[in-house]
Formats: structure tokens, sequence, C-alpha cells
């Protein structure tokens, strides 16, 4: 049997392999010109993927003006004309893929029709043409998705019917001024009034004044502050935030941690860890107050540690010939010798299935768990 791979099976195993992280983060960060080149590049190859077709044709709509936006829908719609719908990747939850991307779409260049309207960027927009090219895409959809293109566009039309009353309207009227005081004051009301840092309140102010920029359609100064807010958000440390919070963990730690850690690494394993962590996942609190949570063999298994570590415990032998020495293992599966092979106990193992420390003191498992 030929192992031949054909043209078209080289170009799906490509779009499979096709890592889509940074366009998806380019957009969402706002970087519309960048994703569309990156974009851009993968259709020159011939690869299309319905999650990025629809973040394509935003890409070009936001970098260019409204008049062109029958042009930029046109992008869309030839790629789907030209190839069965159903052969765009992802194969795997398609229909699901296309709605998502296809809705996301929709709100975001509605949200832009109502940015440019806002900014008066135009006075006048021929929509008819803008209509059926939704219409017509629709009826390329129709078979895979419920897109209702009559009622989009229906929004959009009202949106731009819009713009004489926009003409006509004066300065902030009172009562819009009573309506950004009110909302001020629900922020303040829903203040996190907890032990926490000076951070999370400048954080908190930034977010207040986003909105007000945004209400006040001052959107350059609201990008700004949208921009560093986002940047905190992303590298968000509770710790910084809420100090207070985490210091009386980190102060019993300093007192129990050796303690905590030996339970971290040779119980993790057993029955009884998997049988509490379930009834963690399931009701912490209630296994807060259950007195009976903790297994019997917990304080044997103290007594006996405690055993192999007292000074008084028999040492053994560095050098043997009798089956292997303790640290070598022994010819039978380590222990002591001549003891049949037993067990291989040493300071970093206690048993065959349990990890041990490390030799610099750290936590080997002890951020494995879910």
């Amino acid at each position: 049997m030929s192992n031949t791979v054909t043209d078209d099976q080289k170009e799906i195993q490509a779009i499979d392999s096709l890592d889509f992280d940074e366009i998806n983060s380019l957009v969402n960060d706002l970087k519309f010109a960048e994703a569309n080149m990156a974009i851009e590049e993968l259709g020159d190859a011939g690869l299309y993927d319905i999650r990025t077709l629809f973040y394509l044709v935003y890409s070009r709509i936001h970098c260019d003006s409204l008049d062109n936006l029958v042009e930029h829908l046109e992008v869309a719609c030839a790629v789907l004309e030209d190839r069965e719908i159903n052969q765009l990747q992802p194969q795997k939850h398609f229909e699901k893929h296309l709605d998502g991307s296809l809705t996301w779409f929709c709100n975001t260049l509605e949200s832009n029709f109502k940015y440019r309207i806002r900014e008066r960027e135009f006075e006048y927009l021929d929509f008819e043409p803008i209509e059926k090219k939704f219409l017509h895409l629709g009826e390329l959809l129709k078979d895979y998705l419920d897109f209702n293109a009559a009622s989009y566009t229906a929004k959009l039309k009202s949106l731009l019917g819009g713009l004489s009353e926009k003409e006509e309207e004066e300065e902030e009227d009172p009562e819009e001024s009573a309506d950004h005081e009110g909302r001020n004051n629900l922020l303040q009301q829903y203040t996190f009034s907890g032990p926490a840092s000076s951070k999370w309140q400048d954080l908190q102010n930034r977010i207040s004044t986003f909105i007000q920029l945004v209400q006040d359609g001052r959107s350059l100064d609201a990008a700004l502050f949208f921009k560093d807010i986002q940047e905190k958000i992303n590298n968000f440390d509770p710790r910084e935030y809420f100090p207070e919070v985490f210091y009386p963990m980190y102060d019993v730690m300093n007192n129990e941690f050796e303690s905590i850690l030996r339970v971290i690494n040779y119980q993790q394993n057993s029955l009884q860890w998997h049988v509490a962590e379930q009834k963690y996942r399931i009701d912490s609190a209630m296994l807060a107050e259950n007195n009976n949570s903790q297994p019997a063999q917990f304080s044997d298994y103290l007594e006996l540690e405690g055993y192999l570590r007292n000074k008084s415990a028999p040492q053994p032998p560095q050098n043997s010939n009798m089956g292997g020495g303790y640290y070598d293992g022994g010819a039978q599966g380590g222990g002591y010798p001549g003891m049949g092979g037993g067990p291989q106990m040493d300071e970093g193992n206690f048993g065959d299935n349990h990890q041990g420390f490390n030799q610099d003191g750290g936590m080997p498992g002890m951020y494995d768990q879910d």
C-alpha cells in the first residue's frame, strides 16, 4: 500500500496543527492590524479556519472605513463559496465553532457601529448593499446554522437611523450627570471592604474611571485605562492585593511547614487521602467540621517515623556482602542485608510507593494535585 500523502491531506494536516493562540491573543488585545496580517498569511497558503475567518473580516473592517464593509464581507462569502463549508477546520465541533465565531463577529461589529456613530465618523452610509451581502451570507450558512440575517441587519439599520437624531443632540442632560453619580454610588456600595491593599483600591478606581470615560464618549482615554487594567489582571497576584488574607496562612506554615510536607509526600497516594480529597471537593466546610476525617493510620505513621529518626534507632551497616547494602537496594530489592530484601527505607524514601523529600528540602508533588 502506498504511503504517499496527497496535497489535500497535507493541507488538512497543516490546518490541524496550527496554533491559534497567537491570533486569539492579538484579537483579545485589540491588535487587529497584526491579527489581519497573521490570518492573511494563512489565507495566502490556502489555509482557512472557521475560527479565524470572521476574525479576518472584522480586522479588515476595524482598520478601514465602513464604506468598504461590503467588500470585506465578500471575503467571507468567497471563502465559503470556493469550498465545502464542512471541509473548513476544525472538523471537530464544527457547528459549535461556527456559531461562536459568527456570534462574536456580529456582536463586535454592532459595537463598532455604535462607536463610529458616536464619534460621527460618517454622515451617511448606503445600507442596501450591506443588507444584501448579509442575506447572502445567511444563505451560505443556512444548512449549518440558524442565522437570522434579516433580523441582524435590521438591528444595524436601526443604529444608522439614529444618525440624524445624533446631530440634534444638545449638551449633556442634567439627568445624565445624575446617572453618572448614581453609578459611582453603586460602585462604592459594592466595594470590597475586607483586608485589601492600596493596589486593590487603585484597581477599583481605575475600573470606575474607565466606565466613566466610556459613558462620556472619551474612547481614546478609556482605551488607555482598559489596556492598563487588562495588564494588571493578566499579572494578577492575589497575595499582593489581599496580603492580610494570606499572611495568617504563611504564619502557620512557618511553624508547621515540615509536618504539612510530610503528610503531603507520604499520604497523597493513600486510600485515606483519596477519600478525604473527594469529601473536600464535595464540601470543604463539612470536611473541616468533621473531627473523624483524619485516618487512624496517621498517628501510627508519626510514631513509626519518629522511631526511625530517633537517635537510638539501630544504624544500618555501611558495607556488607550479605545480599547488598542498605543504601544500594540489595540483591533482593533493598532493605537490611539478610532480611529477604524488604522495602528500602532511607531518609528520602519511606516504602516502595511514596515519594520522598528532595535533597534541598523541596516539595515534590505538592502542586501536582488538582
